[in-house]
């Protein structure tokens, strides 16, 4: 089977393909996503996955790259990874007892020919409303501050969720039935081994 390489410094990302049975190389991709802004969260979340998985497919052409990114929205309105608590309690604020999208757009790249497959995946979030204790006490651990939206869902944060529809890896960060479908675009991938969500995020019909 062809190397696989992750263009991420994700531990959530690295941990998931390993769920699936996957041995990759970690090779961080560093661009500036300011150029993308002004897109939609679709638009967005595709355009940085694609960007990452070119500029580590360009270093090594004897691998096949996975570029991903995940954007956190309401409607056009996207979140980012907060700076401090006033950042986090905001964002936290604003997504409390409402709707919000996790989109995560994925790109395969063949370093060999420059070949690239992508796809963009969307999961809808229901937040309970989080009562100030809980608040307080969140966005004083260390758990907000390196994910987008101020949360993650496979911690503490989890609690905050009534119910989604859609797949709950990718509110973790990598949706694995969407990356499987795209690797085996390439002839890859033949027996994956999905994870099971918790069962209280399980997906919900629509």
């Amino acid at each position: 089977m062809r190397t696989i390489v992750l263009a991420s410094a994700s531990p959530r990302r690295r941990d998931l393909i390993a769920q699936l049975g996957l041995s990759v190389d970690i090779l961080p991709a560093n661009i500036d996503e300011s150029i993308f802004d002004g897109l939609p969260p679709r638009e967005t979340a595709l355009a940085l996955a694609k960007a990452k998985a070119a500029l580590i497919a360009r270093r090594r052409p004897d691998a096949l790259v996975i570029g991903a990114d995940t954007v956190v929205a309401q409607g056009e309105r996207m979140f980012g990874k907060p700076q401090d608590p006033v950042e986090a309690r905001s964002m936290l604020t604003t997504l409390s007892g409402a709707m919000h999208s996790v989109w995560t757009g994925l790109a395969v790249m063949d370093g060999a020919d420059g070949r690239i497959e992508s796809d963009a995946t969307e999961t809808k979030v229901f937040f309970k409303s989080i009562p100030e204790p809980a608040l307080a006490a969140y966005i004083h651990s260390p758990e907000p501050y390196d994910k987008a939206g101020a949360y993650g869902i496979q911690g503490d944060a989890g609690q905050f969720v009534d119910h989604i529809e859609g797949d709950y890896f990718n509110v973790v960060g990598l949706p694995l039935k969407a990356l499987v479908t795209l690797l085996r675009r390439f002839k890859t991938m033949p027996n994956p081994t999905f994870p099971t969500p918790p069962p209280p995020l399980q997906e919900r019909p629509h």
